[in-house]
């Protein structure tokens, strides 16, 4: 239904229940579509609106007069995320089973210890709490019970355990595992302990599949007018020259090479054929980084991304910044992918994975978090907060705003197992030791290692195979 409504005609607007149900002059759009129960004319309405603090949505509701049957179902507007993501919550206390949880489209979720498994098809674009979603698919289940006990008795026993174990998991009468697994990187989680971190939560980012990406809806090869496919070309890879403007502001700190190469590519928001650059730069007194920058002329989606270059660092880097004045936070800084950061007067931590790879500067880092923060702890600043949760977030936010213009003295710390992570002079003219910072170096636990995949890398008789 909604591929015949225009993207570009929905008007969106703040989403307000009170508001929208007595506004006569809301952008309502209505059509006729099938129903799936009886197979005659129903009547599907659908309504864009934008959800403060999160993104843009379209709550769709279908009702059949003849029937009676109804459907409501919510979908992400939005461009999908640059990575899928996996967030697994270990479940043992009410405060779990209270959590909100935004399921997108594409999203799954999965109970590990009973094999259950909710696909994408099923309770998609919902938005509940996670007892929510396992008493609405025990219910669902136990609903044909009966049915299916004349039928296969056998397996009517054995859904009957997993229903069981869902409804006891809702009560919480046993720990368990919630992991949501979206491709689209567009579900969402509450940490009921926000802004500091969540200790039964575990995120995880990575890179879509073909499989995953079409079925997200991305096009792997964009057709003309015409109706001819136009693919990317391999051979299209050059160099180009970097510009003077760019080399004037990297140059003051780092040493760039005056070729950077451009890789043609697909975009990751529309399809369309864009061009990603990268350039090899060294740092001095640390290591060469590979900074790739992607811009789509089709769509505007444009992401900058910072990785480090050589071989894995033999210790992990600890970086320690106290920020005293406005100079501090003009300093260079290099936040590679495995990096966490932390904020000790703020109690505040960032575990390694979140924002990615940045090249920016104290200043530019803060605001980022700063911004991820009042972006995706939207539960803990709109109506479905408690005051508690809205004053104790309202608070942060403010004390991290004063952190952010250096009102007061504050400390950054930057934690990076890879020993990736740098944060550069005040004067970029100067290549000593700057007394500021505190540059520590350990080695790494065998938790970190294993969680990095160096474990179970064999560098030594890779070759002979293992004995049977």
């Amino acid at each position: 239904a909604l591929a015949r409504i225009s993207r570009d005609s929905m008007a969106f607007h703040a989403l307000d229940a009170e508001e929208l149900l007595n506004d006569d002059n809301a952008d309502l759009y209505e059509l006729d579509s099938l129903c799936m129960n009886c197979e005659e004319q129903g009547r599907t309405k659908i309504l864009p609106t934008s959800v403060p603090f999160f993104r843009k949505i379209v709550l769709m509701s279908f009702r059949c007069e003849h029937c009676n049957f109804s459907n409501t179902e919510v979908q992400d507007f939005e461009s999908l995320a640059p990575k899928g993501m996996k967030v697994s919550v270990s479940c043992s206390s009410p405060q779990d089973l209270n959590r909100q949880v935004i399921k997108a489209t594409n999203a799954r979720i999965v109970i590990p210890e009973v094999q259950f498994e909710i696909p994408s098809t099923t309770q998609r674009g919902d938005i509940n709490t996670i007892e929510g979603f396992l008493m609405k698919s025990a219910d669902s289940l136990n609903s044909g019970q009966i049915e299916r006990a004349a039928i296969d008795p056998e397996t009517t026993a054995k859904i009957q355990v997993v229903i069981d174990r869902l409804y006891k998991f809702a009560a919480g009468d046993e720990p368990f595992m919630f992991v949501l697994d979206d491709p689209s990187g567009n579900s969402f989680i509450q940490n009921p302990d926000a802004p500091k971190v969540d200790s039964n939560a575990k995120v995880t980012y990575y890179t879509r599949t073909a499989a995953q990406s079409a079925a997200c809806g991305f096009a792997e090869e964009k057709s003309d007018e015409k109706g001819t496919d136009q693919k990317v070309d391999n051979n299209a890879n050059r160099s180009v020259s970097t510009s003077a403007d760019v080399l004037g502001k990297l140059d003051l700190f780092i040493d760039v090479s005056e070729t950077s190469t451009t890789i043609v590519g697909t975009c990751h928001s529309c399809g369309a054929a864009n061009e990603t650059r990268m350039c090899v730069t060294a740092i001095p007194n640390f290591k060469q980084v590979v900074i790739m920058v992607t811009d789509c002329d089709e769509c505007g989606y444009r992401d900058v991304e910072v990785k480090p270059s050589g071989a894995v660092s033999e210790l992990g880097s600890r970086v320690t910044l106290p920020v005293t004045s406005p100079d501090d936070l003009k300093r260079d800084l290099l936040k590679s992918d495995s990096a966490g950061i932390q904020i000790p007067e703020l109690e505040f931590e960032m575990v390694a994975g979140t924002l990615g790879g940045k090249y920016t500067t104290v200043e530019g880092i803060l605001n980022d978090i700063y911004n991820q923060l009042s972006t995706l702890h939207q539960f803990e600043t709109g109506d479905s907060a408690t005051p508690d949760e809205q004053t104790r977030f309202g608070k942060f936010l403010e004390k991290f705003d004063i952190l952010k213009d250096c009102t007061k003295p504050f400390t950054l710390i930057l934690d990076d197992p890879l020993g990736n992570t740098f944060i550069g002079y005040i004067d970029a003219a100067k290549s000593g030791q700057d007394p500021a910072l505190v540059v520590e170096h350990y080695e790494r636990t065998w938790e970190q290692n294993e969680e990095l995949g160096f474990n179970d890398i064999q560098t030594e008789n890779y070759d002979t195979p293992e004995p049977s």
